[in-house]
């Protein structure tokens, strides 16, 4: 399958300071790529460039096999964005916005503008000016602008950003409608990560400017931590009793039994069966899985400890 969004050793650099450093990435066709990193980790600055907003120091940076330069502008008609804030014309309303928009696009239906609308949930603010919008409503003008030109590749900074859980759902639910028939192409950054986790086809971690991590969904199923706590009234007992079958338990900081033993987690039955029958049995057996957040948060760790250990 053919890469849609491709950068090679890109790096962006502000007076010695390496913003983004050597990132090389790929997002193939129908893909929806999460980008996760934290505020200041070189998202918004790794977007820009992929649009051809500010300018590489090195490397380079490809959307549909063509190479993001000043020069090379027909490459935007199969691009829709949105980064940071969704600029709109205050004093202007939705629809007139959006006429803008469909113009600058030179799109010829007309009835782009109403799909677009009814599409994002617009229809009862279509006539209000753009200054009296609520924040979630903001959004969706900022991502109706994104998809009015139906392009084949959609790179889209905090979508979410002062969405109503109602409404994150539905912007979930079309971002997913999109890519069902590889229709369109997807590079998203956010940091609600439960809802990156929920959409995502293929994940990208960048920390401190670099590319830390990539891996599909499969992948990350994989390297997630998955473990299997217990919770009985002799703890020490039912370590022994435990051991003596085979299983590799400790006790954990809040009191309870742990294991990531994957025949436990797998078959936690038989692990009750053995502490019943030593007579330990169990008052609590829950299967807990490391959500995104928690794994997230472990791998720029592991990098921070790396790095700590290099530069010491």
């Amino acid at each position: 399958m053919e890469d849609i969004i491709c950068t090679h050793d890109l790096t962006k650099s502000y007076q010695g300071f390496r913003a983004v450093d050597n990132v090389s990435l790929r997002v193939k066709r129908g893909e929806i790529y999460g980008f996760l990193g934290l505020n200041g980790a070189g998202k918004t600055t790794t977007i820009r460039m992929l649009l051809g907003m500010i300018r590489p120091t090195s490397g380079s940076c490809f959307i549909n096999g063509q190479t993001v330069s000043a020069g090379n502008y027909h490459i935007w008609k199969q691009v829709g964005y949105m980064v940071e804030t969704p600029y709109a014309y205050p004093d202007l309303s939705v629809r007139e916005n959006l006429e803008i928009a469909s113009k600058l696009h030179q799109i010829p239906d007309d009835s782009a503008i109403s799909r677009v609308i009814e599409r994002l949930g617009l229809t009862a603010y279509e006539y209000r000016k753009a200054k009296h919008l609520s924040m979630g409503n903001a959004q969706r003008l900022g991502i109706a602008k994104a998809l009015l030109h139906q392009p084949q590749v959609l790179l889209l900074d905090e979508p979410s950003n002062g969405l109503d859980p109602a409404g994150i759902v539905e912007i979930r639910e079309l971002l997913q409608e999109l890519t069902y028939n590889k229709e369109a192409t997807i590079f998203i950054s956010s940091h609600i990560l439960g809802e990156i986790s929920k959409i995502a086809t293929k994940i990208g971690i960048i920390h401190n400017g670099r590319l830390i991590q990539e891996l599909g969904k499969k992948e990350l199923e994989q390297q997630r931590i998955v473990k299997l706590l217990i919770k009985t009234r002799n703890i020490k007992g039912a370590i022994k009793s435990l051991s003596h079958s085979g299983y590799a338990v400790r006790e954990n900081k809040k009191g309870l039994l742990e294991t990531q033993s994957k025949d436990a987690v797998r078959h936690p039955d038989k692990l009750v069966k053995a502490l019943v029958k030593a007579d330990h049995p169990p008052t609590m057996v829950l299967v807990e899985e490391e959500d995104l957040e928690s794994y997230f948060l472990r791998v720029i760790d592991k990098k921070g400890d790396a790095l700590h250990e290099s530069n010491a």
